[in-house]
Parts: structure tokens; sequence; C-alpha cells
């Protein structure tokens, strides 16, 4: 039991995760956060039997996509113990393209941990971008492409509709999003962020 403690411990370390970003947390009386709760949760139980499922999660500003996002790690890490990683793109970005990790090994390192964790979380991908640098996006086709092929779990996070997300990334990254054939989830209304003095 100690031992199951430590390791799930040791998991949410890892993973990043926003303490608050838990299912017991969010409204679940807000009607437009039902359909998207119950979605999460069928994400999660067919967790096991799907094998490298997608979850596409949109919509704008302060609408909970984290939040939902980082619950479904919440609980996979806690109910079945599975690896995670929560990153925005930018910060892949800034690790992989612009030597935020100067060594080769450890950036090597880094890459394959996106490959291989069991969920991959990328959040805020192309955010406040029309188009995505081609390198990036060749980069993010092929992360998504070998995950598929390893049978890895991806929960993808963008304010982007997918129409303009198709636009953002390109072609080869929207593909490889579709051949997940992913779970959509719309999550809109106005910002559900407490707002701070006179900040929303």
């Amino acid at each position: 039991k100690v031992a199951r403690q430590e390791r799930i411990q040791k998991l949410i370390t890892q993973a990043d995760l926003n303490p608050n970003w838990v299912f017991d947390k969010m409204d679940t009386t807000d009607p437009i956060l039902q359909d998207p709760i119950a979605t999460a949760h069928q994400f999660i139980f067919g967790f096991e039997q799907w094998g490298g499922s997608c979850m596409l999660i949109h919509g704008g500003y302060g609408t909970g996509k984290s939040t939902l996002a980082g619950a479904v790690a919440h609980e996979l890490i806690s109910r079945h113990q599975k690896s995670v990683i929560f990153q925005q793109w930018a910060s892949i970005v800034d690790r992989l393209f612009f030597n935020v990790i100067p060594d080769q090994e450890d950036r090597n390192q880094y890459r394959r941990a996106l490959e291989e964790v069991d969920l991959l979380i990328i959040d805020e991908v192309a955010a406040n971008r029309a188009k995505m640098a081609e390198s990036q996006s060749s980069f993010l086709g092929h992360l998504l492409r070998r995950r598929r092929n390893l049978s890895k779990s991806v929960i993808i996070i963008t304010n982007h509709s997918p129409q303009s997300l198709h636009q953002a990334i390109g072609d080869f990254s929207f593909e490889a999003i579709k051949a997940f054939n992913p779970v959509d989830i719309h999550l809109s209304g106005p910002s559900r962020r407490p707002s701070i003095g006179h900040y929303n």
C-alpha cells in the first residue's frame, strides 16, 4: 500500500500537474461541462482496452480545457499508475528547438519520454499562431505518428477550432491527429477562471 502511494506521488510529481485539476473541483452542475466530463470518464475507462486513443479538447481561454485534461491525468495516475507528461507546446518547442536543454543526450531522452509516456498531454497547441513553423509541425506530426504506432494515448488542447487548427499545424500533423479517430470535446461559454481583482 505504501509502495503504491509512493509510486502515485512520484508519477504526479513527474507529470507536473496542477493539484486543483481534479474532477472533484469541477462544477458537475454546469450543463456545458456535463458531456465533456462524461466523455473524459469514458476515455479513462477505455484507456486500457483501446490503446492509443486521442482526445482533442478545444475552446476559448478559461473554459476548463486544461482542468479537464489534468483531471483525466490525475485519475489515470491514481487508479492505474499510468505515467503522464503534461506540457505546453511552447515549452516542448523551447526544449527541443531552442536548446533550453543544451545537452544532446538529455534532449534525446526528453524526446523519447514524449514518445513513450503512457499519456502525453500537449497544451496550447499553436496558441496565438495562424501557422506553425514548418520544422515544428513536422516534429508534431512525427511525434503523433510514433505514439500511435506504440499504441500510446494523447490529449491535444487548443484554443483553435478543428478547422483553424488544421490550418495552423498543416496537413501532415492534422492527418496524424485524425488517424487516432480522436474524441472531439468542445468547451464553450464564458471563462470559468476565477477573476483576480479587475482582471479576468
